[in-house]
């Protein structure tokens, strides 16, 4: 099975720059974390059947990796893939590139399955994450535009 890449196109806010006028570190994760949830939207898991699910995806660790200065204005984008799938745990990788293609970020996103009810790790619910992944790899699609 192939992992089936998320995209997302963003623009570091006026308040997310510092005195550099480079977006300040500690809006890098926000970015990827709200970059993983448009993807689930995409696979029809929305803010509202994610609160009705009995388990909670819980990020146990992650690791950002900041490569290049990310500048107020400049398009920067991030894709994010399941990189592997446990019974109770998964990794997402992520990146944010620039629009020439460079490097300028990686997040590592450990995340637990948690029964909602015990606060006790579980399984993933069965059929949860077969959308997060291709039977054959994917046709390349453009890139999306800008927040």
């Amino acid at each position: 099975m192939v992992p089936k890449i998320f995209h997302s196109v963003h623009r570091a806010h006026f308040s997310e720059l510092d005195l550099y006028g480079h977006m300040n570190s500690e809006h890098y994760f926000k970015y990827f974390l709200n970059h993983r949830f448009h993807g689930m939207r995409e696979n029809d898991l929305g803010l509202q059947k994610v609160m009705e699910l009995p388990i909670a995806f819980v990020i146990r660790k992650t690791e950002i990796e900041y490569i290049k200065p990310i500048y107020g204005d400049e398009p920067f984008i991030i894709t994010s893939f399941i990189s592997e799938l446990k019974s109770l745990t998964s990794i997402a990788l992520c990146s944010m590139k620039n629009e020439e293609g460079k490097l300028l970020s990686t997040c590592k996103m450990h995340l637990v399955c948690l029964d909602k009810k015990t606060q006790k790790p579980t399984k993933w619910p069965k059929g949860l994450f077969e959308k997060y992944f291709l039977e054959k790899a994917p046709i390349p699609k453009k890139a999306p535009t800008p927040h």
